[in-house]
C-alpha cells in the first residue's frame, strides 16, 4: 500500500511527523540525533566528555556543536588508544576533578557535560559543583540495577539532580541485557529545571 504512494508526498508526511516529535516505526528507539532534533539546542561553549571511551560520542555531537571546545576524560587505558588515534591532541590527566581540568584548561560555559561512568556519577558531580552551575545539559547513562554499593539507579539519579536543578527531558538508546531482556540502560538528557518545557503538565 506504501508503495502507491508518490515519494515525494512520503517526504512531506515524514517531515511532518518528526516535527511534531513522533518517530516513525521504521525509524526504530530514539538515538542522540531524534534527540537532538526534538527541540531547540540549548547554547553550549564547551562540551565534557567524562568516559569518552574511543571518541565514536564525540563524532556524533560534533555535528551540532562544531565551534564548541572539547575535553575529553578517559581513565581506562585500554581506550585510549583508539582515542588517541582519532584525536590529534589527546588529553591524559592523573584524577582530578571536573571543575579543576576546567579551570587548568581555560574553559567556559555554557556547559554541555555527559557523562559514561557506570554508576560513579555523583563523585564526579561532587568535583564539578561550579560546572554543574552553568550547564545547559547534561547527558548521562543510567542504570536500572545498582552495579555497585554507592552507584544510583536511574529514577535515583533523577531525584539527586533534580535537587540540583536538573530534570530529565529526554532518554535514548534504551538497552536490554541479553540474559532475560530486562530493561538494563539508558541514556538521559537533563536540562535546568527552570526550563519552560516543565511549565506545562500535559500532554498534547
Amino acid at each position: 500500500m506504501l508503495e502507491l504512494v508518490p515519494k515525494p508526498v512520503r517526504r512531506i508526511a515524514r517531515r511532518w511527523i518528526e516535527r511534531r516529535s513522533f518517530i516513525p516505526p521504521s525509524q526504530g528507539p530514539a538515538n542522540i540525533h531524534i534527540v537532538m532534533r526534538r527541540r531547540s539546542l540549548p547554547s553550549v561553549q564547551t562540551v565534557i566528555d567524562v568516559g569518552a571511551s574511543d571518541g565514536r560520542w564525540l563524532r556524533e555531537v560534533m555535528r551540532y556543536y562544531p565551534a564548541a571546545r572539547y575535553l575529553l576524560i578517559e581513565a581506562q587505558e585500554r581506550a585510549q588508544a583508539s582515542l588517541t588515534a582519532y584525536l590529534k591532541n589527546n588529553i591524559v590527566v592523573p584524577m582530578e576533578t571536573v571543575d579543576g581540568l576546567v579551570r587548568k584548561h581555560g574553559l567556559s560555559g555554557p556547559f554541555l557535560l555527559k557523562l559514561d561512568t557506570h554508576g560513579f556519577e555523583v563523585a564526579i558531580f561532587e568535583g564539578a559543583v561550579e560546572t554543574l552551575a552553568n550547564c545547559t545539559m547534561l547527558i548521562v547513562e543510567a542504570y536500572n540495577f545498582t552495579l555497585c554499593p554507592g552507584c544510583l539507579r536511574f529514577h535515583e539519579l533523577c531525584a539527586y539532580l533534580e535537587e540540583h536543578g536538573f530534570r530529565c527531558v529526554d532518554v535514548f538508546d534504551t538497552m536490554v541485557r541479553p540474559r532475560d531482556q530486562a530493561f538494563w540502560q539508558m541514556d538521559m538528557v537533563f536540562i535546568p529545571a527552570s526550563e519552560p518545557v516543565f511549565q506545562v503538565a500535559e500532554f498534547r
